[in-house]
């Protein structure tokens, strides 16, 4: 069994554990729970309770801690490992990898950077109504059973979202999450030292069977193959052998080149919205052949 089977095995068991969690034993004003006396809250919905009740409450805050240190070293794991949302969706891949919709999502909502906006206008929303706005919409809460979100109201957004699927997979997750946008603002900040995805870099054929793999719409070849082949390291080297820079690149297809190797593990998917699913790594058919 390959590593990233092993790990897709791991991060499967853990969907489920936080799924039965989270659906059964979340309490309290947001989606909260409490794991051996800590509790632990949705940052998003402290956030909008600070703003809602215009007084910053360090509890909030501390209770939050846990789901805002998280992002900062391990990027949106959150998302693919934990998210009950995220979980629902997932179990739906094998129905909506079946479904080729001609319906297309307009451009203006098929931004990334949507759902950051969406984020701090939940933060300004919450301000202005009183009340943790979003919460009352927010899907994941419906599916957790907030205490402050409307089950119909956030059933039935949790419906559309489920409906969105079948028009491109991860939607909500890309283009809508509030909870997700904080997310990618929160790994943006750890992004010096956070843990990333590593993929073969030297001797990529660019397939491009990694970014198929991925639902989250990370541009994985420009993170680490695109940005390896501008390394002027690689164009020294070509230049020591005696070779083009192409040439060596098709070299280290057929022969292992451990300088190349070495330039190589500089480069990894420092994108803020990978999620660490680890698909791109099984997916990859170069590791397939190394196992």
């Amino acid at each position: 069994m390959r590593r990233s089977q092993l790990i897709l095995i791991l991060r499967h068991l853990s969907q489920i554990a936080f799924f039965v969690l989270l659906i059964f034993f979340v309490v309290g004003v947001f989606c909260s729970f409490a794991i051996w006396g800590l509790n632990i809250s949705c940052p998003v919905g402290s956030i909008q309770q600070i703003f809602a009740s215009k007084t910053f409450y360090v509890v909030l805050i501390v209770s939050a801690l846990p789901l805002i240190i998280l992002p900062i070293l391990f990027g949106r794991f959150f998302c693919s490992w934990m998210c009950p949302m995220g979980t629902i969706y997932e179990a739906l891949t094998p129905i909506t990898n079946r479904i080729k919709s001609p319906i297309k999502l307009p451009s203006f909502l098929r931004k990334q950077s949507n759902k950051v906006g969406i984020a701090f206008g939940s933060f300004i929303a919450a301000g202005i109504a009183s009340s943790p706005a979003w919460c009352t919409v927010c899907p994941v809460g419906a599916v957790c059973k907030s205490a402050t979100g409307c089950p119909v109201i956030g059933g039935s957004v949790a419906v559309v979202t489920l409906g969105l699927e079948g028009i491109e997979q991860r939607t909500f997750c890309k283009y809508i999450c509030p909870i997700g946008g904080v997310f990618v603002v929160l790994s943006k900040i750890g992004q010096k030292f956070n843990y990333k995805v590593k993929l073969p870099v030297d001797d990529c054929r660019e397939c491009r069977s990694c970014e198929r793999a991925c639902k989250y719409g990370v541009p994985i070849l420009e993170y680490t193959r695109m940005k390896f082949k501008e390394d002027p390291r690689v164009s020294e080297l070509a230049n020591k052998m005696g070779i083009t820079k192409e040439e060596l690149l098709r070299k280290a297809w057929k022969e292992n080149i451990p300088e190349l190797k070495a330039i190589a593990k500089d480069y990894s998917i420092a994108s803020p919205e990978c999620a660490k699913c680890f698909e791109c790594v099984n997916a990859c058919p170069i590791l397939k052949v190394k196992k």
